[in-house]
């Protein structure tokens, strides 16, 4: 009897233990808290921060500086020790938002050399949640590349500071395009055109329209001296054998409309062009030869030719 209550006894004992025990293992499964704050650097009106960021030779872009994942107590200051490229872009117009508060005072270091420290205290307020703490212009000095840095350190009551980590960004400058563009209007009645831009005697770069009609046309391609050549199908070439693309520069074309009848395509409306739709009459093909596009070579196509009896290729002019 006794060694049945003492076993009973024992039983007890270690149901009490158990019990005790478990909160303290429930606890330890507990997520630990999520990460502290994260500073980050993307450009200015895009949501999400960027490792790798563009600005072109010449030209400024705006980034942000923002502070993520506040401590539920807020900041009270914070201090960027930022770190940049001074061959390849030059910093300027560093400016708080209201993070801190409107009436929040701000210390500027620099920038100068590569480096500048930039340091914000709230007055009234704090900092409780995510944003831009200050923004930026970088302007692309020369092609290339390197990461944006900062060293961030913070505070929650005024007394003590501690490290924020940032997330580095790569800024890539872009060289400076050295490209022109070339536009304007063709017309063809019947047929679809192409135009194409030449260096010399070798194609850089065509554009066909998809349909007859008003095509209006837009080609790019490096600075340089170049030929043009509108053609369609059965119509004689326009064509300007020395047009220049500037960097940066847009050359306008004169409107022009094909004239129909160069059948065999060799720069004039003559004997050979009207023979080609005699040879060939009521037939499909050559598809030269069917000058109104209507499947059929016949009196209709040699009505769309007489009147352009004689010409050749024609000069096309650039816009005044």
């Amino acid at each position: 009897m006794k060694h049945t209550n003492l076993f009973r006894l024992v039983g007890i004992l270690s149901l009490l233990v158990s019990l005790a025990a478990s909160p303290a293992s429930v606890m330890a499964a507990t997520p630990s808290q999520s990460t502290g704050p994260i500073a980050t650097i993307h450009v200015d009106s895009m949501v999400m921060s960027l490792t790798t960021t563009n600005v072109g030779v010449g030209s400024t872009a705006t980034y942000a500086i923002d502070l993520q994942n506040l401590p539920v107590e807020g900041l009270t200051s914070a201090e960027f020790s930022c770190t940049y490229n001074a061959t390849i872009v030059e910093v300027s117009n560093i400016v708080k938002t209201n993070m801190f508060g409107s009436d929040a005072v701000t210390v500027l270091n620099g920038p100068a050399s590569g480096t500048f420290v930039f340091a914000i205290a709230g007055v009234t307020g704090k900092a409780t949640t995510a944003g831009t703490v200050f923004k930026l212009d970088m302007k692309g000095l020369t092609a290339g590349s390197f990461s944006f840095s900062c060293t961030v350190r913070a505070s929650k009551d005024g007394s003590s500071l501690f490290s924020i980590t940032f997330t580095p960004a790569t800024i890539t400058v872009a060289a400076a395009s050295t490209n022109g563009t070339v536009s304007g209007t063709v017309t063809s009645a019947t047929k679809p055109v192409t135009v194409t831009l030449y260096s010399g005697t070798t194609p850089v770069t065509s554009a066909t329209a998809s349909a007859a009609g008003a095509y209006t046309f837009s080609l790019t391609a490096a600075a340089g001296t170049y030929k043009i050549v509108a053609s369609s199908s059965g119509y004689l070439d326009a064509q300007n054998t020395s047009i220049t693309l500037t960097t940066g520069g847009t050359q306008g074309m004169a409107t022009i409309t094909l004239n129909a009848g160069d059948i065999n395509h060799n720069g004039s409306v003559e004997a050979l062009d009207v023979s080609t739709i005699g040879t060939n009459y009521n037939l499909t093909t050559p598809t030269a030869a069917d000058l109104n596009n209507d499947h059929i070579i016949n009196v209709l196509d040699l009505q769309i030719l007489a009147p352009n009896w004689g010409k050749t290729i024609q000069t096309w002019a650039v816009a005044p």
